[in-house]
């Protein structure tokens, strides 16, 4: 196995059981789901696959995605890392790295989303490129290279790009397709959408021009299983 697919989860079973039924067949592949601290539907042992792994944030903090992504790639045990959003599932089981850079990240081509936007948080990279920031895959080494996420403003939601905006890095876009189900997505995923709204613009003015902060897993958070 050379690929670590890691998922967050928050209150969203029935997206994690559309998952779960897509990737019977990716068995040369390890997974890791990380509970964000659901108060309604937490994961319990018994809801992922025996081979799969799990783990907890043990506080709500509101919005902990990026550093959900930080715990990923802490235990991730395999040379190369996807990081992929729950309503979001990779189209390919046989993905081959040879030809890659270890010292890039790829984000996955999306099939059925594109953002057209002149916002150069979107299109910097690749203009006109159909991809979304959240959803790549690297090496667990390069990941950790350009910083990991910052965990500085953590209950905000937006500030996923503080990683993947960073315009020294390098990037690309994946010939790899991941598909977007959008239907899947449930009422509890935003933090309910007014709530969203609220943290989605005070998240984007933390993204640009700010320090990068070193501090990770700053969170409680155990391992399932």
């Amino acid at each position: 196995m050379c690929l670590t697919v890691g998922i967050t989860y928050y209150d969203n079973y029935d997206a994690l059981l559309v998952n779960i039924k897509h990737y019977e067949n990716f068995t040369d592949y390890k997974f890791v789901v990380v509970d964000d601290g659901s108060p309604i539907r937490p994961l319990r042992s018994n809801d992922v696959p025996d081979h799969w792994s799990l783990y907890r944030v043990t506080e709500d903090v509101g919005w902990n995605n990026e550093g959900c992504r930080n715990l990923i790639a802490t235990v991730c045990e395999t040379e190369w890392l996807c990081l992929i959003d729950i309503d979001h599932m990779l189209k390919d089981n046989d993905m081959n790295f040879a030809e890659h850079d270890k010292d890039c990240i790829y984000f996955l081509a999306d099939i059925d989303w594109k953002y057209d936007s002149d916002d150069p948080r979107f299109n910097r990279h690749v203009r006109g490129a159909l991809f979304d920031h959240n959803g790549f895959f690297t090496t667990k080494e390069y990941f950790w290279k350009c910083g990991g996420y910052d965990e500085t403003y953590l209950g905000y939601y937006g500030v996923d790009g503080s990683l993947t905006n960073n315009p020294s890095f390098k990037y690309n876009v994946s010939e790899y397709e991941m598909i977007f189900t959008r239907n899947i997505r449930g009422k509890h995923i935003g933090r309910t959408n007014e709530e969203r709204k609220d943290l989605l613009g005070r998240g984007h003015d933390f993204i640009d021009d700010r320090e990068h902060h070193d501090k990770k897993l700053t969170f409680p958070w155990i391992k399932i299983k």
